[in-house]
């Protein structure tokens, strides 16, 4: 498809370049018939007609000699020969025939008028007139080229060049061909080996890291792909980790209860008591298993919240007052200090943040000596919700784990069954109803958790 156009334009071309290397002759051969016009001029008027003719004889045949060598050296070249030959015509005042330089000498004025015959009309008005010293035109000059033999030079000058230019063609599709095939082998390398990658990926086995690349998007689809693989293998030893907990958090209230069960029947204890550790045990593994679908439904933004407009203030009173009883029987003071106006509304949803409270304050009613602080503040357009207590702190290679599922801790002050996603499903809840919940401090003076609710969800009036 693009062959063609590129041939049209190339004959286009030639075809213009050798009109005007034709007009350029033209004009040449006017100028040269000009100048000798003058020598012609200046002979005839001092010795007629015939000592005009002996000096265009003169002039043709150094020209015919010329020719003629040129010919014989630049034949091997074919496209540089050019025939120069001029043909040299005097004409009288009528425009008859008086001098030819191509007809032989003695032929009469009936042949030379035939010749002149042959002229055109456009030859003829190319001639140069010669006159007299009054203005009287003598006769005229005219100098014209082999027409036959410059139009065949031109054609083999056209073929010629059109030949170099269909080699040239040629060789440069064959190396765009060439350039094309290794361009295309080097890009489709790296493209074959993430596809291997990918099946591999797809078949479950692991594939191995892919190199970089020194075209920028390739190396950066390679960086991607690695990157996606890294993540991937970490959420698969995630999940199989997840699964180990989980089989570990269930298979131990299931060992007990089997035991408890296996010591009624032998009758080392009685029913009474064997039941009661089998309930409590049933109500752990219920526990686990609705903290395992609500985390679940958490971090597929499938749980259900619904934001409404309410009294911070006033929320957490009741927060407050519903856990005082827990903590005057473990001997905790448990705080409420209200640092913001009681006028100021949240857009949140109360059930969910409810939730999350309950269990920081359970956590830290654990884990505390004497002491926990409910503490509310404004932090610009911000509400911020703190949990404080005084315990000893959670240990430092906990506090990067800290929100993950199973992560509990050592230092806990009770015996309470506790499933380890609580703090989890807390982190996971608080950005659905426009929140956060991050630990501001553990040391061995305490530990502070932070609830903050967003600007987006809080109403100052």
């Amino acid at each position: 498809m693009i062959v063609l156009p590129v041939l049209l334009m190339v004959l286009i071309a030639s075809q213009v370049a050798t009109t005007r290397l034709s007009n350029t002759m033209t004009k040449i051969d006017h100028r040269q018939s000009v100048h000798l016009s003058r020598v012609i001029q200046h002979h005839w008027r001092t010795a007629g007609w015939q000592s005009a003719q002996q000096q265009l004889k003169l002039f043709i045949a150094p020209i015919k000699r010329s020719s003629q060598e040129s010919s014989e050296r630049l034949k091997e070249v074919s496209f540089l020969t050019y025939s120069y030959q001029y043909r040299g015509i005097l004409l009288d005042a009528s425009d008859n025939l008086l001098f030819d330089s191509e007809q032989l000498n003695g032929e009469n004025v009936q042949q030379n008028n035939a010749g002149a015959s042959t002229l055109t009309q456009s030859q003829l008005s190319d001639s140069v007139p010669i006159t007299d010293r009054h203005g009287q035109k003598l006769g005229s000059l005219l100098l014209v080229r082999d027409l036959a033999a410059r139009e065949h030079s031109q054609h083999k000058l056209l073929f010629s060049l059109l030949r170099m230019l269909m080699v040239s063609l040629a060789s440069g599709l064959i190396v765009a061909l060439l350039i094309s095939v290794w361009l295309a082998k080097r890009l489709s390398q790296p493209m074959l080996a993430l596809a291997q990658a990918s099946s591999l990926m797809a078949t479950g086995k692991p594939a191995p890291a892919l190199p970089a690349h020194s075209t920028l998007e390739i190396s950066q689809c390679m960086q991607a792909f690695n990157q996606m693989q890294h993540s991937i293998s970490e959420q698969k030893q995630l999940r199989l980790r997840m699964m180990a907990d989980i089989s570990h958090e269930i298979r131990t209230p299931v060992s007990v209860m089997k035991i408890e069960h296996e010591s009624w029947e032998d009758g080392l204890s009685n029913a009474e008591q064997a039941l009661t550790r089998i309930n409590n045990n049933r109500q752990q593994v219920e526990h686990l298993i609705q903290d395992l679908r609500l985390l679940s439904l958490t971090e597929a933004h499938e749980l259900e919240v619904t934001l409404s407009e309410f009294s911070l203030s006033h929320f957490l009173q009741g927060i407050a007052e519903q856990w005082q009883n827990t903590a005057c029987k473990k001997g905790v003071n448990l705080q409420l200090e209200i640092q913001m106006p009681k006028e100021r509304v949240v857009n949140c949803d109360s059930l969910r943040l409810a939730q999350v409270l309950n269990n920081l304050i359970k956590n830290a009613l654990q884990h505390t000596h004497d002491s926990v602080i409910l503490r509310c503040m404004n932090d610009g357009e911000n509400a911020l919700i703190e949990v404080i207590d005084n315990g000893q702190g959670i240990p430092l290679e906990k506090q990067q784990q800290l929100f993950e599922r199973f992560i509990r801790g050592k230092n806990s002050l009770s015996k309470d069954q506790n499933t380890g996603l609580g703090l989890a499903i807390s982190k996971a809840i608080m950005p659905l109803i426009n929140g956060d919940l991050n630990m501001q401090y553990s040391n061995d003076d305490g530990t502070c958790f932070v609830v903050t609710i967003t600007r987006g969800s809080s109403i100052n009036r």
